[in-house]
């Protein structure tokens, strides 16, 4: 494609959500059949959903969704570890943010971080080193060099979350696209709108279970009360605080 667009959106993560898909591109006189490539997660519905919709397709996984799996093993790290280390307890953002934007805050933690014998220190230089494999490699014949070096560290790492997701990309190793053409971060027009779909699905989710406990009759509190949490719960989803 020589322009980037959204052809198509729809919520789901199984095999019936790309049926969905391959229906609608039907619908508008295309063939899912013709498709060549298909960039994904490492998630195996959508892998399956690839294989029978789209059976000529060559099936890449993009550094975005692997470094993701990393940001998620990072936080099992954090806070499984946080329950016997309390200054772990605000330092969440600034392990799963770009260090260019760091608050003068997340700074100080993060160089406290960085100075600590923690899990936490160790998963962080771990995500780390994965985002410089994509992001900082000559090449691709580099960038394999260094992706089978981290699988390799990661395996040995001792950590139970960044095992099982080097196991996970062992498996799928053929498939990670690990050329300079993507960097982590720069994210095609359809994974950004859905970042977006996903967070403004989350706001609705506390606002309606207070107003439903409100609505049930569950009165233990003020109305002021009331409102109030509803206003608490809606800041937290919109600005994920937690």
């Amino acid at each position: 494609m020589d322009a980037r667009r959204l052809l198509f959106a729809t919520q789901g993560k199984d095999a019936a959500t790309f049926e969905a898909f391959a229906e609608d591109l039907a619908a508008h006189g295309g063939d899912a059949a013709a498709i060549t490539d298909v960039s994904l997660d490492l998630g195996a519905a959508y892998q399956a959903g690839t294989r029978k919709h789209c059976p000529n397709a060559k099936v890449s996984f993009d550094p975005f969704h692997v470094v993701a799996l990393a940001n998620t093993a990072l936080d099992q790290v954090r806070r499984a570890e946080v329950k016997h280390e309390a200054d772990l307890k605000g330092i969440r953002w600034g392990t799963l943010k770009d260090a260019t934007t760091w608050t003068r805050k997340q700074v100080e933690q993060m160089h406290w971080l960085q100075r600590s014998n923690l899990q936490t220190a160790r998963a962080w230089r771990l995500k780390q080193a994965l985002r410089e494999v994509f992001s900082r490699s000559a090449d691709a014949t580099q960038a394999k060099a260094l992706l089978d070096a981290w699988i390799r560290w990661a395996r040995r790492c001792r950590l139970a979350p960044f095992k099982r997701l080097a196991a996970t990309m062992k498996k799928h190793r053929d498939g990670i696209r690990v050329d300079r053409g993507q960097a982590v971060g720069d994210l095609p027009t359809a994974l950004r709108m859905g970042s977006e779909m996903k967070r403004t699905e989350r706001y609705p989710i506390a606002f309606r279970s207070l107003r439903e406990r409100w609505r049930d009759g569950d009165r233990g509190l003020s109305a002021g009360t009331w409102m109030l949490l509803i206003f608490v719960a809606l800041l937290v989803e919109r600005y994920e605080l937690i």
